[in-house]
């Protein structure tokens, strides 16, 4: 069964008349009754629409029904634009009061980032780009998302993957995501990258006495430098009794006390084990940075 009123929608009053919501009127209201009828399969119902209307005119008009328990105009479920005829076929299931109405989405996409996460990463991997977005209902309709980017640091940024190589520090990534109607929303997240250091810890059994954990820590290649501009290090949060150069411009020898360990980790609410965490800062004249490293030993008594 198919329905065509006669006559075309405005195109130079765009907006005019606000019916409810975000929904603007665009023709006349046609009253189609018939109690209780519905259509299975559905009807059709054509509406032709003035050229002056351009662009995606699927985000920007919608055939509405009448919802008389709701009292407010919803979208049909479905409609297919006919771009070549300028006409609108809608699918009716019922009779009811239908009308053409523009949609104006003032709402923007809303943006969740699920990585990188806001924590640290090492500085020897990559992690995945990964964000849903949705365009939240306004009047029963979204005219959706058509497009999203991805900043990294403030630069446009097009891959999918973020590789961590070179890029100890702290970054800030951005998604922005626009519908079709230009709306645009956004979420950022900031993350850390901290640099993956080779640890080599001694005594591999740890006795009271003399009780000295003894960590050789190496710094890769393009960080040598920070060996020479070392702020704090610690083992399991305990600071370091003694500081060292190593053999090399890239090694420093740290030294730290069994007891001062062992309160560190009863102030974190943890016993002594065989691994250990070694983690500091350095310094350069661009900023402070973290390193990290662990090792593990044989046995403890």
């Amino acid at each position: 069964m198919g329905i065509a009123p006669a006559g075309s929608t405005p195109g130079n009053e765009w907006y005019a008349i606000q019916a409810a919501g975000n929904l603007y009127l665009q023709s006349p209201i046609y009253e189609l009754t018939a109690a209780g009828t519905t259509f299975t399969p559905p009807a059709v119902l054509t509406l032709t629409y003035n050229n002056l209307i351009t662009g995606p005119i699927d985000s920007k008009l919608r055939v509405c029904r009448y919802n008389t328990v709701s009292q407010n105009w919803v979208p049909v479920a479905r409609q297919i634009v006919d771009y070549g005829q300028r006409r609108i076929v809608a699918e009716l299931d019922g009779l009811s009061l239908y009308g053409l109405f523009a949609f104006r989405d003032t709402t923007a996409p809303e943006v969740t980032i699920l990585s990188p996460e806001a924590k640290e990463y090492a500085h020897t991997g990559t992690v995945a780009i990964s964000y849903q977005t949705t365009d939240p209902e306004v009047s029963g309709y979204a005219s959706g998302v058509t497009a999203t980017r991805v900043y990294l640091d403030g630069a446009l940024y097009t891959n999918t993957t973020i590789a961590l190589s070179g890029m100890v520090g702290e970054h800030v990534m951005k998604v922005e995501a626009e519908d079709a109607q230009g709306n645009v929303g956004s979420a950022s997240v900031t993350f850390t990258v901290y640099l993956a250091v080779d640890v080599r810890i001694e005594p591999e059994v740890l006795k009271v006495n003399p009780g000295v954990l003894t960590a050789f820590v190496t710094f890769p290649a393009p960080y040598t430098e920070a060996a020479n501009g070392i702020v704090s290090a610690t083992c399991e949060g305990a600071a370091y009794e003694r500081l060292n150069a190593g053999d090399s411009s890239d090694k420093v020898i740290l030294k730290y006390r069994r007891e001062d360990v062992e309160a560190a980790l009863t102030a974190q609410g943890q016993t002594l084990d065989t691994e250990f965490v070694i983690r500091g800062t350095w310094t350069n004249a661009v900023g402070t940075y973290v390193f990290q490293g662990t090792d593990s030993i044989t046995r403890i008594e």
